[in-house]
């Protein structure tokens, strides 16, 4: 029995799958990050109240102001991308990137989403996870030359031995799917499985599995038309399409608890076993898909979620090898680079300069409280350490990488500010807030910010006006009652 356990949790599996797990959940973190979670970060020190998550860290730490939030989150987001991005992530970076975010959604009510209790279970599992570089796995681009086959040589017309082309599976240090052993990745699997089989469970309310609350998600169809319309031509419709969609919800979920419980297994197995653990893969990770996709098509507001879930699923489901191959081709240009000798000390402190400049303009063009404080440590930071290898001429190459990595981010952070309406959202809504409690000069401040980032046709100068008014009349704040 304890041997059987060992094996589910300890036995080797396919290296790609922790590899891209992670560094694609992080990459998702970061932009995550950068273009959803600022945006209420307003609410956060209003009026000096706070509730927290968990009743001691009311007592224990300060109430959480609105500039240190949004800063941590921006901050966190650095990070993400400098770990994603790493050839081999420091454990401590990612135990205080999983740190900082369970603060960033315990520390207040403001932000309680359920799925953040699953998210942070991940990222302290992360941490666990072998620190695998994809030189490592796949070793450099040219040790595919030359490289044994195990097929004999031909002859060629001259009567000369002719050596055969090289395979990538003789070619490759460890083979194609190289493995090792990650505990942390099972830790992922088993989290999801329970997530999803407790889902289920809740799910045989009788307002859920009669069908009745997703008549009231989807507007009595009108959200999911397409859906409705497929159905009826199969013969269900009205009170029995509802309660056939019920039921298909909770055995759905009870599939892919299944599939992620049989996950530790299934690159192991061999012969039918194999086979059938395959076939069922596939059928997790279509139906994983399906759900999570539905859920971002009824406009549920539960942030990112569905994307965290179905990267889990692709990266759960897809065979290994197929992993394998969009990793080595992807990872080939850094693979060269990291083959070559190490690089120039200058060159990386002078790259290390311009992302830190940079780094530092994308942060205060963000226009929001605490990013630019959060920018610019980033960027003494990345200077500091670039320094540091210039004088001791060792760590170039993490620094380097590290200035890469950050230079994206930065190239992110710009991206999301201009392309989503998160610096909007947030100066509206706190414009408003400030004109609820009386705080007209706040609030004056807030909607002339947001009106920087108004799309079209939704600009704030009637409040605008109304603020300036206000404050004539009455001074920046609204007298109190005697």
């Amino acid at each position: 029995m304890m041997e059987r356990a060992a094996r589910y949790w300890l036995a080797p599996l396919p290296a790609v799958r922790s590899w891209m797990l992670f560094r694609s959940f992080l990459l998702v973190f970061a932009l995550d990050l950068f273009a959803d979670h600022p945006a209420p970060g307003w609410r956060y020190g209003t009026a000096g109240f706070n509730v927290a998550h968990f009743e001691w860290m009311d007592r224990a730490l300060p109430v959480p102001s609105s500039a240190f939030y949004v800063g941590m989150l921006f901050a966190l987001g650095l990070s993400a991308c400098v770990a994603a991005l790493a050839e081999r992530p420091p454990r401590a970076l990612v135990l205080a990137i999983a740190a900082g975010y369970l603060w960033s959604w315990s520390c207040s009510m403001h932000d309680s989403y359920q799925h953040h209790y699953l998210l942070s279970l991940i990222w302290f599992a992360f941490a666990t996870f072998p620190p695998l570089s994809s030189r490592a796995m796949f070793g450099a681009p040219s040790e595919l030359r030359g490289a044994p086959t195990g097929t004999p040589p031909s002859k060629g017309r001259a009567g000369r031995d002719v050596p055969p082309p090289p395979t990538l599976e003789g070619a490759l240090p460890h083979g194609l799917v190289p493995t090792a052993s990650s505990f942390g990745l099972v830790v992922v699997w088993t989290t999801a499985a329970v997530v999803y089989a407790y889902t289920a469970v809740s799910k045989t309310e009788a307002d859920w599995i009669g069908g009745a609350a997703l008549r009231t998600l989807t507007r009595e169809g009108a959200a999911v038309p397409s859906v409705v319309r497929a159905f009826a031509t199969l013969g269900l419709e009205g009170d029995a399409l509802w309660w056939f969609l019920g039921h298909a919800t909770v055995a759905l979920q009870v599939a892919c608890a299944l599939g992620y419980a049989c996950a530790p297994l299934r690159d192991r197995a061999t012969g039918r076993a194999r086979t059938v653990l395959d076939a069922a893969a596939f059928v997790v990770m279509v139906l994983a898909l399906s759900f999570h996709l539905g859920a971002e098509s009824l406009g549920l507001e539960i942030g990112w979620f569905s994307g965290y879930m179905i990267v889990l699923a692709l990266v759960t489901s897809l065979p290994a090898r197929a992993l394998s191959l969009m990793a080595l081709f992807a990872t080939w240009p850094v693979r060269a680079v990291a083959a070559r000798s190490a690089p120039s000390p200058i060159a990386t402190a002078i790259l290390s300069l311009g992302v830190a400049v940079g780094l530092a303009t994308a942060g205060m063009a963000a226009d929001l409280p605490g990013v630019a404080a959060a920018t610019t440590i980033a960027a003494v930071v990345l200077m500091a350490s670039a320094v540091a290898a210039l004088v001791r001429r060792d760590g170039t190459r993490d620094v380097r990488n590290a200035a890469f990595a950050l230079g994206l981010a930065a190239f992110a952070m710009t991206v999301a500010m201009q392309r989503t309406d998160t610096r909007y959202d947030y100066w509206r809504f706190a414009g408003g807030d400030f004109r609820r409690r009386g705080e007209w000069q706040l609030a004056l401040d807030a909607y002339t910010r947001a009106n920087r980032h108004a799309p079209a046709g939704q600009d704030r100068g009637s409040r605008i006006e109304e603020m300036r008014a206000r404050i004539q009349s009455e001074g920046p704040r609204r007298a109190p009652h005697p």
